[in-house]
């Protein structure tokens, strides 16, 4: 759908914000699993969501500010919060994204994919004030799971509650690295065969390197279906891979 006006999006719109966004066409952006309206314009990207304490868009905005001085990400344009909605407005990154290169190269976008992940991994993370860590997931899991913001249908064979159980008696050691959180195809974009940045890192923070490589594996066959994944292995440049904390942080994601 598109919004020639920011007078005619499903909600208000703040004075200063409708001033940054009055000359342009927003379409309506369906792809992606988040809980946010999303709209694109030619050089902008306009996220809108209830204020909520989980996946806020205000702690969105000051992750992309402190990311933006180590990786290419959207540069933060306004943030404002207005009538129980709150609105970021970032600007938008020049290329395509990985799902769409897998179409015409698999094995090129499965290289691209798992090489732009060893570049987050590799980050020194002395200074990075987002913790992602189990100890800090575990709790939000569990109220998410209590405002009734996980999906369930992904439990097939226990429930919820009893899976959220099973990980807090069995929190495994952590490699902590600077992990992208939501790390998929559509979420890293490249242009001219050069990285040209990441996108929802909404999530991004210290945890397990796991965090990422159980999504990134998902993805890579959800794109390019099975059998890649001796190629990102080799570029990803992980000797051993524990199997054990891929299920763990599996089950983990389940709830976000």
């Amino acid at each position: 759908m598109l919004y020639p006006d920011p007078m005619t999006f499903p909600f208000p719109v703040p004075d200063d914000l409708q001033a940054l966004i009055r000359q342009e066409t927003w379409a309506e952006v369906s792809v992606g699993r988040s809980g946010a309206w999303v709209f694109a314009a030619d050089q902008k990207f306009l996220k809108v969501q209830r204020v909520q304490t989980a996946d806020s868009l205000q702690l969105e905005q000051q992750k992309l500010l402190w990311l933006g001085q180590h990786l290419p990400v959207p540069a933060v344009l306004h943030f404002s919060q207005q009538e129980g909605h709150e609105f970021l407005l970032t600007s938008r990154i020049a290329g395509q994204d990985l799902s769409v290169l897998a179409i015409k190269d698999r094995e090129q976008a499965v290289r691209w994919f798992a090489l732009s992940l060893k570049r987050w991994h590799s980050l020194p993370v002395q200074d990075c004030p987002f913790d992602r860590s189990v100890k800090t997931r575990l709790p939000e899991a569990r109220l998410r799971l209590a405002a009734g913001l996980v999906d369930q249908t992904g439990f097939a064979e226990v429930s919820p509650e009893d899976m959220l159980e099973q990980l807090e008696q069995s929190i495994p050691p952590e490699d902590l690295v600077l992990t992208h959180g939501d790390y998929c195809f559509p979420n890293v974009l490249y242009q001219d065969g050069q990285l040209s940045g990441f996108v929802d890192v909404g999530r991004a923070g210290l945890s397990d390197r796991h965090t990422d490589l159980t999504l990134a594996l998902w993805s890579t066959q959800y794109n390019c279906g099975p059998g890649w994944e001796e190629v990102f292995w080799q570029e990803y440049g992980l000797e051993q891979l524990d199997p054990q904390k891929l299920a763990y942080f599996s089950a983990l994601d389940g709830f976000f």
